[in-house]
């Protein structure tokens, strides 16, 4: 399965959940604005969040293909390091996006 169709796992989930109960308590009744990866688990993990907020409070929520993973697990282990460029090849580089120095 490539990287940017894994999904939430339960204990991501309640995390997400987690993490809108603290925001709420940071932002209160403030208005928000929220721009976000387009990997499924990003979209997911922000639709456990915005159940924290009232709808009248998300003025905007929009992905952003700017804002995404690196995937440094990838390099470590070099010898594996054709094989990662080869998937890369296979899935894009977008979906698969690691920094070489």
């Amino acid at each position: 399965m490539a990287n940017h169709e894994v999904e939430l796992t339960k204990k991501g989930c309640e995390q997400a959940i987690e993490a809108g109960k603290k925001l709420h308590s940071l932002i209160g009744k403030e208005s928000v604005y929220v721009y976000m990866g387009q990997y499924k688990r990003s979209k997911e993990t922000w639709s456990y969040i915005r159940k924290s907020f009232s709808p009248l409070q998300i003025i905007t929520d929009r992905e952003d293909s700017r804002l995404r993973e690196q995937e440094f697990g990838n390099l470590s282990d070099l010898t594996k390091l054709p094989e990662v460029i080869q998937e890369r090849d296979r899935l894009g580089h977008f979906f698969l996006s690691f920094f070489m120095w």
